[in-house]
């Protein structure tokens, strides 16, 4: 009969046994004081800085569209001047779930003043219209598709047109244009002029600030920090005052022009070769890029809605942010809606 020998393990030292009590106590405290200095930073913040705005960020990238809003999203957006309830459907856009099957629709092109930044659900003038529609027509009113997406320019309604636009059977296309989308065209850079000034469309390039937003989005309750609102608030300023620097090169603006006014054409082209009616609002655009854009579009004819400035309407702007608040929501559908009655039937 063999003798077994257990084999005896080491025992841990004390200092070793020490140095990782030392180790995992050092670790708790700097996880405790940074927690602490968190929470005091957000306190201080919410004390003394005014943050512009809370909530998670609208959108996503999107391999077609360059972006798009996230589908079926709920977010409440709280500023200074305004606190907003805002609810996407399935196809990533902002209004109800479509009908099934897709009835013919008036199709809303533009940004954040389409989409209806500053108001809540049901209050933007494309929620309005819709309304309007159905107390007019009932039944047989055109459904309402508003594809409208803050900071975005012109090159996005071409996207939609050629890949997205037929499954919602517009029979009207609201092309809302906007003094920003001048410079937004350039900055996406979805669209090119080539020596002609023909339109070259580029490869979309995804957001990796975009992905890094969605990601933190993701952790409950981060979006809602008045101190992480802080943080994405000095970045915007740093990349607003970097797009400004980058636009305002020698001939650059001319061509921010010329390329605005080329997607804004080729936009108005494909809605005709489908037999679609079109209809435009220019907001913020004044000036010889007024006179230029009335050129552009009375040689197309394609009637068009000059919404008030700032200037001339306060009352219809947020002070500071500088989109339309609802009074400014309600003015434009009232007059947008006896518009589009003259320019096409709103019901089958």
């Amino acid at each position: 009969m063999q003798n077994t020998v257990m084999e005896r393990r080491p025992t841990p030292s004390v200092d070793h046994v020490s140095r990782v009590g030392s180790w995992f106590k050092n670790a708790v405290l700097l996880l405790v004081s940074f927690a602490i200095a968190v929470s005091a930073a957000e306190l201080c913040v919410r004390l003394f800085v005014p943050v512009r705005d809370l909530g998670a960020q609208f959108t996503v990238n999107d391999p077609i569209m360059g972006k798009r809003i996230k589908r079926q999203f709920h977010t409440v957006r709280e500023t200074p001047e305004f606190k907003m309830a805002f609810t996407s459907n399935s196809l990533g856009f902002r209004g109800p779930e479509p009908a099934h099957p897709t009835p013919d629709s008036v199709l809303f092109l533009g940004d954040s003043f389409t989409m209806g930044y500053g108001v809540s659900d049901g209050e933007e003038f494309p929620a309005l219209i819709r309304q309007k529609l159905k107390a007019n027509y009932g039944e047989s009113a055109l459904a309402v598709v508003n594809t409208g997406m803050g900071n975005n320019g012109n090159g996005r309604w071409i996207k939609l047109l050629k890949n997205e636009a037929d499954q919602y059977k517009a029979n009207v296309v609201v092309m809302q244009i906007m003094v920003n989308d001048y410079d937004d065209n350039i900055r996406e850079q979805y669209f090119r002029l080539d020596q002609e000034s023909k339109l070259i469309e580029l490869p979309v390039k995804q957001s990796w600030a975009k992905t890094i937003e969605h990601a933190i989005d993701a952790i409950p309750g981060v979006s809602d920090s008045h101190l992480y609102g802080l943080v994405r608030q000095t970045y915007a300023v740093y990349a607003h005052k970097i797009k400004a620097t980058s636009t305002d090169a020698p001939g650059l603006n001319d061509y921010a022009e010329r390329l605005t006014e080329r997607l804004v054409s080729e936009s108005i082209e494909l809605c005709r070769e489908k037999g679609i009616t079109v209809y435009a609002v220019l907001v913020q655009i004044e000036g010889i890029r007024l006179e230029r854009m009335h050129s552009l579009l009375a040689s197309q004819n394609v009637p068009y809605l000059a919404t008030p400035s700032p200037q001339t309407r306060p009352d219809l702007h947020y002070p500071t942010d500088g989109h339309w608040n609802a009074q400014g929501h309600r003015y434009v559908a009232e007059a947008l809606f006896e518009q589009l009655k003259k320019v096409h039937p709103l019901h089958k």
